[in-house]
């Protein structure tokens, strides 16, 4: 029950709204997530997820990470893990979805 979800804001080009969430998404607050990433689906373009300070997650966060990935597709929007912590990030290695939900690093010649 411990979980916040707060928008960073959009991005330069209006091209996704970054939702920055904070503590353990498990059964009791997947829903939250949900609830959040449809409500700027809905009005934006794209999500990105912050998960950097996301402490722990299980397979609802998972199964909550895929319902908005399958929403964004329906709706022909974007949908992207912009940031992940340890945990979340070898969660979703061990499910092989690192690659699907999180952008590669650019190199340093697409970055200049």
């Amino acid at each position: 029950m411990d979980l916040e979800v707060t928008s960073a804001g959009a991005d330069a080009s209006g091209t996704y709204t970054t939702l920055r969430v904070t503590g353990i998404l498990d059964l009791s607050t997947s829903q939250e997530l949900i609830d959040a990433g449809l409500r700027v689906l809905w009005h934006d373009s794209g999500l990105a997820l912050d998960l950097s300070q996301v402490r722990f997650m299980d397979a609802s966060g998972v199964a909550a990470l895929s319902a908005l990935a399958r929403s964004a597709e329906r709706e022909s929007r974007t949908f992207a893990i912009a940031a992940a912590s340890f945990p979340v990030r070898r969660l979703l290695q061990i499910l092989d979805l690192t690659e699907e939900w999180i952008p590669a690093p650019r190199t340093r010649t697409e970055t200049g």
